[in-house]
């Protein structure tokens, strides 16, 4: 076997024009938990995230179990999402890369529920990051300025509450893979060598984050 690929989570895709029936849904994760498996959920809409977090209730939930994207969350979902103990996985590049699309076409009464960090983190709920690769660019040095920042590529913030330290929106990406939100990595001995060397101290790419400041990208020990 390859050790690039474990059994992770199982995944559940959610459409907001075919939802599933619930009973089926929560006997996916209770299935889920006789496999010993956590539960990931693409959940980008906000009637998706409400039957996700039904289900979760009803049938349990575990660490480790995910809502993927959490696209629309709103206020009251929140202290929902920390009572389960559910991770979101989010994208920030999204507000750089769809932001401006997002303003044009979402009520603005709803514009502060997309793609929500801080408030999440302030409210105790895990919260990592990832790309949506090919979906989005798969640059975290992009996905970084923008959860910084929150600005679209027009340059208006969308989501100015949301928005993180430069150090909090680098440690969206560094937890393990296996813990989004959960299990932060360290540079020790005995750790897997998947690193990102820069050309010049941390803070100051942290001040400007972008992929012109990587000199290496080593995984498992090799630079790729």
């Amino acid at each position: 076997s390859d050790a690039a690929f474990t059994i992770g989570p199982l995944k559940v895709l959610l459409d907001d024009h075919a939802l599933p029936d619930f009973d089926d849904f929560t006997d996916r994760i209770r299935a889920a938990r006789t496999w010993d498996r956590g539960v990931a959920v693409h959940c980008v809409t906000a009637a998706e995230l409400a039957l996700s977090l039904a289900a979760f209730a009803a049938a349990g939930a575990r660490p480790g179990d995910r809502i993927e994207h959490g696209g629309v969350i709103a206020p009251d979902a929140i202290g929902q999402l920390c009572d389960l103990g559910l991770t979101v996985v989010t994208q920030p590049a999204f507000v750089r890369e769809r932001g401006d699309r997002y303003l044009r076409d979402v009520d603005p009464a709803d514009q502060g529920d997309l793609y929500r960090c801080a408030s999440l983190a302030a409210a105790g709920v895990p919260v990592a990051a990832s790309s949506d690769a090919p979906y989005a660019s798969p640059d975290p040095w992009l996905g970084i300025a923008a959860a910084i920042d929150r600005r679209t590529a027009a340059g208006v913030v969308l989501g100015r509450d949301e928005r993180v330290s430069p150090e909090s929106a680098l440690a969206l990406y560094l937890d393990d893979p296996a813990a989004p939100g959960r299990a932060p990595r360290r540079v020790e001995v005995g750790a897997v060598a998947d690193l990102c060397l820069l050309k010049a101290p941390l803070l100051d790419v942290l001040a400007a984050p972008s992929a012109e400041f990587v000199a290496a990208t080593i995984i498992d020990g090799v630079v790729v």
